[in-house]
């Protein structure tokens, strides 16, 4: 009963433009309601993988296409005991597009009439991993369950380093990695076909400290997962600031260092910026007390798809 009582409010909204017809087609039978499910798979992890997304919840906007009204609205989806949401959806014989995020503390609006996502005014915290997905659903054709892969909306930085060959000697011990005026706040926008990081604003650091890596003569990774805002990247547009302690030759007395220069952009592309989604690994030679030399820097995938559970809304 409570399920027929939710159908039968839905109708007399769809009936302002809707025919008769219409709405038989479009309105399963009571005995052909099926809940509304998703299968969930993130896209490896950094600071997030698909356990986080169980245990901490994602939240899930949609509609179907022709709607006028949202469906799910930041609707809260809790992988719990249970498995369920705090209120019941059923598919409609429609063509839905959906968008989920995580995590699920994200603020977005989703627009039904252009089905564009968007998360205004976000801040990067280099301790949250920022993941979404999306997906486009024609019920009954597609079944009950809609598939979600998530996946990173931020770039992934590592920086590792190596002794110049004038140093092999030395011992160089890095005890701090810093980023400096890259954008931290941006508006993404995604629509079934599109996505993009646009209006930045509050340029800031990133910094990594209270560190003691020895550097050695191969590369040394001395900072991975730093988590940032994907943009433009120019010659002379974001500085690297590194503090260190070395001892030269045979010298029993430490002495601190820091250094900064800029981090180099990416030569090969005409526009190069921080990619959604990409691992970028910067790779810098320690010239003990006069400068670092980076080389271009590696640009990578970030990571694979992993299996997931299904919740279903019941």
């Amino acid at each position: 009963m409570k399920h027929l009582q939710k159908i039968l409010f839905l109708i007399p909204l769809y009936f302002i433009s809707c025919t008769t017809s219409q709405v038989e087609d479009d309105f399963p039978s009571k005995e052909e309601q099926s809940a509304i499910g998703f299968n969930a798979k993130v896209n490896s992890r950094a600071l997030a993988d698909i356990n986080s997304v169980k245990t901490n919840g994602i939240k899930v906007w949609g509609g179907y296409e022709g709607g006028t009204e949202p469906v799910f609205n930041g609707t809260e989806i809790v992988f719990g005991t249970n498995n369920n949401y705090t209120t019941d959806k059923y598919w409609t014989y429609n063509t839905y597009n959906f968008y989920a995020v995580y995590p699920k503390g994200t603020t977005a609006t989703y627009n039904v009439a252009d089905s564009t996502f968007t998360i205004s005014n976000y801040n990067v915290k280099n301790t949250e991993d920022l993941l979404c997905a999306s997906a486009t659903h024609t019920y009954p054709e597609n079944g009950s369950t809609v598939s979600l892969s998530f996946k990173h909306l931020l770039t992934n930085i590592s920086v590792s380093f190596q002794k110049a060959a004038d140093n092999k000697v030395d011992s160089i011990i890095v005890t701090g990695v810093h980023l400096i005026g890259m954008n931290t706040q941006g508006n993404y926008t995604r629509t079934t076909s599109t996505e993009a990081w646009t209006d930045f604003q509050k340029p800031f650091y990133i910094s990594v400290s209270d560190l003691s890596i020895s550097v050695e003569d191969s590369l040394t990774l001395c900072a991975s997962d730093m988590l940032v805002m994907p943009q433009p990247i120019t010659e002379n547009s974001v500085a690297f600031y590194i503090t260190y302690t070395y001892k030269q030759g045979s010298s029993v007395v430490a002495q601190s260092k820091s250094l900064t220069t800029y981090l180099p952009a990416d030569i090969s592309v005409d526009n190069p910026t921080w990619v959604i989604g990409k691992k970028v690994n910067y790779i810098g030679t320690i010239h003990v007390d006069k400068y670092i030399e980076f080389s271009t820097p590696k640009v990578e995938t970030w990571g694979s798809e992993q299996a997931g559970g299904t919740i279903i809304i019941k």
